[in-house]
């Protein structure tokens, strides 16, 4: 298995490629998976990493499938990254979604990844089977969340 540092040197890689495509969209797209490459996988996987060695709820037997991006705005300092997090847990074959916010620094518009922000989760409202998004895509969105799990690194250190 890979190491977090590993997965996020994959990650910063696919940001940086993807870039020069989110400042050529002419408008807005349901979700951003295509334009992002391999960028929704190394999302979730670094997510799940920190998850792991930070939060007692999020155990070892939890795992991070995949995301759907739903909206990506890039600032003159910082890409972010909205998303529906898919994950499970080992030993059954359902699969939970819930919301994902993600924010990187940028530096000439191209990112080192030293500088992050995770949010996920809603303290409010429990994950919903990915069936039930399936049938109802519009479940969480919205911008306003008493985010679970806050997670800042800066200058590659937990804040």
């Amino acid at each position: 298995m890979k190491s977090l540092e590993e997965i996020l040197e994959m990650l910063v890689k696919e940001l940086n490629e993807s870039i020069p495509r989110i400042k050529n969209l002419k408008g807005d797209l349901v979700y951003y998976n295509e334009i992002m490459g391999t960028t929704s996988a190394f999302l979730v996987a670094v997510l799940g990493l920190h998850l792991e060695g930070k939060y007692e709820d999020w155990h070892s037997g939890k795992w991070m499938d995949d995301c759907l991006i739903t909206k990506v705005i890039l600032h003159e300092d910082r890409l972010v990254i909205s998303a529906v997090a898919i994950w499970g847990v080992e030993t059954d074959t359902s699969q939970w979604t819930e919301p994902l916010y993600f924010v990187i620094g940028l530096t000439e518009r191209m990112t080192d990844g030293s500088n992050y922000t995770f949010l996920f989760g809603d303290e409010n409202v429990d994950e919903i089977p990915y069936v039930d998004f399936r049938d109802d895509r519009t479940f969480w969105d919205g911008l306003e969340r008493d985010w679970k799990y806050t997670i800042t690194v800066r200058s590659g250190q937990y804040e």
